[in-house]
Formats: structure tokens, sequence, C-alpha cells
């Protein structure tokens, strides 16, 4: 069982990644520098994305109106958390040829972005502000439901 794990993130099967680059210092240095800080702003967006969903108050999770958008949130801070990933880990494997592990992480966002898709594809109807009983319908949220929350030209001043 060991040996499995070991494989995971040190298989000496294969090659690392900087022979690809004949560890030349400078491709090695440009792959190691743009994944690490491409990685480090996927997790800083992710942590802003989830602080946003948290405490956002006009889009409350509480609340069956808009809790999709909270939901859309937490699914594109997962999104960013699971590239931000992918791209630190191509940094290990620059040196280590961890590659099963790289393969299922990428398996494992994709799942997270075909069910961000029809998460996605299924709220159309509220953010076009259309209510799904009610096609006629220009807003899906009463007034009781806004009251308290600012206009969408106002949180972005």
């Amino acid at each position: 069982m060991t040996e499995f794990f070991q494989d995971l993130f040190f298989s000496k099967q294969y090659n690392p990644q900087g022979s690809s680059y004949l560890w030349q210092p400078e491709l090695l240095g440009l792959h190691f520098l743009s994944d690490l800080l491409i990685g480090i702003g996927y997790y800083l967006i992710s942590l802003i994305l989830f602080y946003v969903a948290r405490k956002n108050k006009n889009f409350p999770s509480d609340n069956p109106q808009t809790k999709p958008f909270n939901d859309i949130l937490i699914l594109f801070a997962w999104l960013m958390l699971g590239c931000g990933s992918i791209h630190l880990l191509s940094v290990w494997t620059l040196w280590n040829p961890a590659y099963w592990i790289s393969g299922w992480l990428k398996a494992g966002v994709a799942l997270t972005f075909m069910h961000t898709v029809l998460v996605m594809i299924e709220i159309i109807p509220k953010v076009l502000g259309k209510n799904s009983e009610n096609s006629g319908t220009q807003n899906s949220f009463s007034a009781e439901e806004t009251e308290g929350t600012e206009e969408p030209q106002q949180i972005l001043k």
C-alpha cells in the first residue's frame, strides 16, 4: 500500500517534467514562477469568493430565491481552488513525476466544471429575472425579499 502512495507522488517509472525542458534553468524558472504565481492567484481568488459568499447580504444563503447565486459563488470558489492546485502540482512535477495524482486532480476539477455548468443552466431563469412558475414575471424577487439590499450599480461603486 505504501508503494501505491509512493508512486502517486514520487514515481520512478516516469521522468519529471523538467527533463522535457532539458533542465534548462531559464525554462524551468519560467514554468516554476508562472505556475506558482498562477496557483497562488487562484487560491486568493478562491478565498475571496468564499468570503463574499459567506458575508454577502444581497444573496443570503437561507433565502430560496437567492441561494442559487450564493451556490454559484461557492462552486466558482471550488473551481478556483482546483485550478490553483493543478498549477501548484505542476510546480511539483517539474522535479517529481507525480502524474497519477495530477491526472486524478484534473479529473476531479473536470467533474466540478461539468457540475457547475449544469447548475448554471438550471439557474438561468433566475439570473434573467424570470420566475420558472410564471414566465411572464420580469423579476422573481418580491419587494420584501429585496428590502435592505443595494442596487447592483451601488454595490460596484
